[in-house]
């Protein structure tokens, strides 16, 4: 599921942050460049209209970066597009 997230977010306009075989996956998108407060709203409304739950992280201390990481099992294909349609509609009221 960790590589179809990537793959889900790069069709999407996203930046994928990271390259692990984990299912951690690191992104942003160039709406929040120089922006990082966005990351932050985006990822309160996501929580707020209970879309997902998602953190924001920094990486190698300095790259702000939204986080996602898929941990169950149960998690299908649908769940991660939920997820990055979710993402693409709070980001669009930004």
């Amino acid at each position: 599921m960790g590589d179809y997230l990537r793959c889900r977010l790069l069709e999407d306009g996203w930046q994928v942050l990271n390259q692990t075989p984990l299912p951690v996956v690191c992104f942003s998108h160039p709406k929040f460049e120089h922006k990082a407060t966005l990351m932050g709203e985006t990822v309160t409304r996501l929580r707020e209209e209970q879309l997902a739950w998602i953190s924001k992280t920094r990486l190698r201390g300095e790259q702000a970066a939204l986080r996602a990481c898929v941990t169950n099992f149960n998690t299908a294909p649908r769940d991660v597009d939920q997820l990055v349609d979710g993402l693409k509609a709070v980001i669009s009221r930004l």
